[in-house]
């Protein structure tokens, strides 16, 4: 649950025993702010400086990830306006009110664009999904066109390559996420136009 106003973000636990006031900005904010690239001039060594940010946050996101996945938990909707940054670095999940247990994960209807996992996916996969968009997205902020064309992911990722020093295997974890993705994806056009000889639900959008 989330209540932001003037950067005051109201986090409930996730065992629901108390409420806790943080300080601090979304990830959206401080991407419009410091993102390099829409700023003229821009010297290598601001991109690296840059980098080494959007990498070490995503890495503390990822870490945060993983606790809410060790209790069982699916948060459901990761997107950068779900995140809040604290002004000594920390990472906040904003808004669990599409949070589900893994065991019993229900899909959302709707998600963030380019962040929202493909039907294909569910369960911790979908958190996966909205993890590998966020690497992306704090790099290349153009993953809204992913549900539209997989494929899109790669070009993305070796454009993020040649513009910012990444360390090695930086999106080695995006490009297998993706890739099962696009192959679910694909089957489930096949199986809906009848190929295989099975009827399928098709390709979809579904909520992170």
């Amino acid at each position: 649950l989330r209540a932001l106003t003037a950067g005051i973000a109201k986090v409930h636990a996730l065992d629901g025993s108390r409420w806790a006031l943080h300080e601090g900005e979304t990830l959206n904010a401080a991407f419009v702010r410091d993102y390099p690239l829409v700023h003229p001039g821009q010297s290598p060594d601001k991109r690296a400086e840059y980098a080494a940010w959007a990498v070490a946050t995503a890495d503390r996101v990822a870490q945060a990830l993983e606790r809410i996945h060790q209790r069982g938990i699916v948060f459901g909707d990761l997107h950068p306006n779900n995140l809040m940054l604290s002004p000594d670095g920390r990472v906040f999940f904003l808004d669990f009110e599409l949070a589900s247990p893994a065991d019993d994960y229900q899909a959302p209807k709707l998600g963030a664009g380019g962040f929202a996992a493909p039907r294909s996916l569910s369960g911790f996969d979908v958190d996966r999904y909205a993890l590998a968009s966020l690497r992306l997205w704090l790099l290349m902020p153009l993953v809204t066109m992913l549900h539209l064309d997989h494929q899109k992911a790669d070009q993305l990722m070796r454009a993020a390559q040649r513009l910012f020093p990444l360390p090695d295997g930086y999106f080695d974890e995006a490009r297998e996420i993706y890739a099962r993705a696009a192959n679910g994806s694909s089957t489930a056009l096949r199986a809906s136009a009848g190929v295989g000889g099975g009827v399928g639900a098709g390709a979809g959008v579904g909520a992170g």
